[in-house]
């Protein structure tokens, strides 16, 4: 959207709508697939084998997502969506169902999918380079959607995090 080539180009708005679309698609089926513990699952859908547990990378990476796309597109992902994405960002500060942090006190973010072994049916914790980029990425997000009004620090309303849109 922000590509200076893009500005005066005859597709810009076209392939904007479109990547908007893609990307609206990819998060509404990420948003109905079945939770484990407030996590996206490994496998989004997988309720049955050891591949479908609550991991933080992808649930990170598309709630960053959604902030970004709050700010870019409002009218396409609105309170809903963000609603969603806080949901992700604030269950990093709490624990597990096993009462262990998700953020360990090194700054580990846990649980993520092994990095060096997709198929591994573990939840890994000992630290995803990529989950750990994710969460970055997530916190960015959330900060530019907070610096334009979009998103309301938690602080300034306890009841509603979020302004309606």
């Amino acid at each position: 959207m922000k590509a200076p080539i893009a500005y005066s180009s005859s597709w810009r708005s076209e392939v904007i709508e479109k990547l908007t679309e893609v990307i609206k698609e990819i998060v509404d089926g990420a948003m109905k697939s079945p939770p484990d513990d407030g996590l996206l699952r490994n496998y989004l859908n997988d309720t049955a084998t050891a591949h479908g547990y609550g991991e933080f990378s992808g649930s990170t990476l598309l709630a960053s997502v959604v902030y970004r796309m709050a700010v870019l597109k409002p009218d396409c992902f609105t309170w809903e969506y963000i609603e969603w994405a806080e949901g992700i960002r604030t269950l990093l500060g709490q624990n597990d169902a096993h009462g262990n942090p998700h953020v360990t006190a090194n700054g580990t973010v846990t649980p993520t999918v092994n990095p060096l072994n997709w198929y591994d049916t573990t939840p890994f914790t000992a630290g995803s380079l990529e989950g750990q980029n994710f969460v970055v990425l997530l916190y960015a997000a959330w900060r530019d959607c907070i610096q334009v009004g979009i998103c309301v620090p938690p602080y300034k309303n306890q009841k509603r995090h979020l302004r309606h849109l």
